[in-house]
C-alpha cells in the first residue's frame, strides 16, 4: 500500500506541477509529499521530477512512469470498488447546477471522478451564473455563491470558502505601476462585473480600517462573465477582482499578479480555551465583527488541523480531546492563527502539548502562502531555554496580559 500511496502522490504532483498544491489536495504536508516522491525515485532508480524554486517538471523517465502509474491507480480503484460489499449500486440521474467559472475550474473534475466510480448514475451539468428557481427547474444539487436568501424548500450547507482578490497582468503593471492602496484605483483602468441576477455592477471590495468598504469605479470594460473578466485582466485591459479559486491557475502560470493584498479580508483562527489556557474569545469576537474566524478541528493523530468557521453565538459540540467545535462544520483556510501553548521564548519559540498538530498545520499553510502565528499566553509562561526541534514552527508575535512581544527578525 505504501507503493500505491507514493504513486498517488507522484501523479498528483506531476499533474499540478506544484508540491504544495498536491499536498493540500491529498491532505498532507509539503515535506511528506516531497519525501514520498523521493522514496519512489529511490525504489525505481530514476529521477522522475525536475525541481526548481519556481516549478516542478517531469523528466522523460517521469513521463513514462506517470502513464503507467495512472493505469495502476485506476485498476486499484476499480478493484477496490469491485470488492466493496454494497447492497445496491447507485442508479438514476442527477441535475447539477453551478456558476460557470467555478464549474469549469473546480467542479467538472470532481463530477467526472464521481461518474467513473458510479457507472449507473447519469449527470446533467448546467453552468450558469444565473440563480434560477431550483425546485421549478428540477435541479437536484446546486452550488451557489453569496447570500442564498430564505427558502423553506431548500437545504443548504457551506462547504467551500474563498476570497476575492485584486489582480492585473504583469504587462499592465509594468505600464501603469501597481496601486499601493484602494484610493490609487482612480488612476487605473478597471474591469467591472455585472450581476446576471440583479443587473447591478458589482463594486470592488476592500478591508480598510477593519471594515469592508465597497468602491464603485469608472470601468473601461463591463462584462457579465467571470471567464471574460479573467481574459480581460490577462490581456492587460485593467485591474479586476476575481475569486481566488478561479484565478489560481493564471497566478501559477504568471499570467496574473495579485495587488493590494493588505486590503483583502484575512481569515483568522482562534481556539476554544481549555483548563488554564488564556482566553482568546474576546479577540475572536472582535475579529468576527470584521471577517471570518475559525477554530481548529482535529481529524486524526498525525494529521494537520482543519478549521471550522466560528461565530460568537454559534452552537458548539464536544470534539476530539475535549475541545469544543462548531456543531455545523464550515471549513475555512486561515492566514492568521492564534496559537495556544505551554511555554514560549522571546525568540518566537513555542512549546506545545506534544501532538505536533500546530507544527504540521503551520508547515502546510506556510508552504501555500504567508501565514502569521500569534501565540497567546500568560507572561509567566515565558521560558528562555525551551527544548526546540528543527520541525518546530516559530511564532511571529506573542500576546500576553502584559502586552505584545514582537519577534526580532
Amino acid at each position: 500500500m505504501d507503493d500505491l500511496n507514493e504513486l498517488r502522490v507522484f501523479v498528483r504532483v506531476a499533474e499540478v506541477g506544484n508540491f504544495a498544491e498536491a499536498a493540500r489536495h491529498l491532505g498532507m504536508t509539503t515535506s511528506s509529499a516531497s519525501k514520498a516522491v523521493r522514496r519512489l525515485e529511490e525504489k525505481l532508480g530514476a529521477r522522475l521530477l525536475s525541481r526548481t524554486t519556481r516549478a516542478v517538471a517531469q523528466t522523460p523517465e517521469g513521463a513514462q512512469v506517470l502513464s503507467g502509474a495512472r493505469r495502476i491507480l485506476e485498476e486499484a480503484e476499480a478493484l477496490r470498488d469491485a470488492l466493496n460489499d454494497r447492497a445496491e449500486e447507485p442508479r438514476g440521474k442527477i441535475l447539477i447546477s453551478a456558476p460557470e467559472a467555478f464549474g469549469r475550474m473546480w467542479m467538472t473534475e470532481r463530477v467526472l471522478a464521481f461518474m467513473c466510480r458510479h457507472r449507473h448514475v447519469d449527470v446533467e451539468l448546467i453552468f450558469d451564473d444565473r440563480q434560477g428557481d431550483m425546485v421549478q427547474e428540477g435541479v437536484d444539487l446546486a452550488v451557489r455563491a453569496g447570500d442564498l436568501g430564505n427558502s423553506p424548500n431548500l437545504i443548504s450547507r457551506r462547504f467551500f470558502q474563498d476570497r476575492i482578490i485584486t489582480l492585473a497582468s504583469p504587462a499592465y503593471l509594468e505600464m501603469k505601476g501597481a496601486p499601493q492602496g484602494p484610493g490609487d484605483l482612480v488612476e487605473h483602468c478597471v474591469v467591472h462585473m455585472r450581476d446576471r441576477n440583479t443587473g447591478r455592477l458589482l463594486p470592488f471590495q476592500f478591508v480598510e480600517g477593519g471594515k469592508t468598504v465597497a468602491r464603485q469605479l469608472d470601468p473601461r470594460l463591463i462584462t457579465n462573465s467571470v471567464a471574460s473578466l479573467e481574459q480581460a485582466a490577462m490581456a492587460g485591459i485593467g485591474l479586476v477582482q476575481l475569486p481566488e479559486v478561479v484565478a489560481r491557475q493564471a497566478i501559477w502560470r504568471g499570467d496574473l499578479v495579485e495587488v493590494l493584498e493588505p486590503y483583502r479580508g484575512v481569515p483568522l483562527s482562534g481556539y476554544m480555551p481549555m483548563r488554564t489556557e488564556i482566553d482568546p474569545l474576546p479577540a475572536m469576537a472582535e475579529a468576527a465583527a470584521h471577517g471570518i474566524v475559525g477554530v481548529p478541528v482535529i481529524r486524526a493523530k498525525g494529521q494537520p488541523l482543519v478549521f471550522s468557521q466560528w461565530e460568537p453565538d454559534c452552537d458548539l459540540v464536544d470534539g476530539p480531546f475535549g475541545a469544543s467545535v462548531p456543531a455545523v462544520e464550515r471549513l475555512i483556510t486561515p492566514e492568521i492563527l492564534i496559537v495556544p501553548l505551554v511555554a514560549f521564548s522571546r525568540g518566537g519559540g513555542r512549546l506545545g502539548y506534544g501532538g505536533g498538530f500546530y507544527d504540521r498545520t503551520l508547515e502546510g499553510l506556510r508552504a501555500q502562502r504567508p501565514t502569521l502565528a500569534i501565540g497567546f499566553a500568560y507572561a509567566a509562561q515565558e521560558d528562555g531555554d525551551l527544548p526546540l526541534e528543527a520541525t518546530d514552527q516559530p511564532l511571529d508575535m506573542i500576546v500576553t496580559e502584559r502586552g505584545v512581544i514582537e519577534i526580532a527578525e
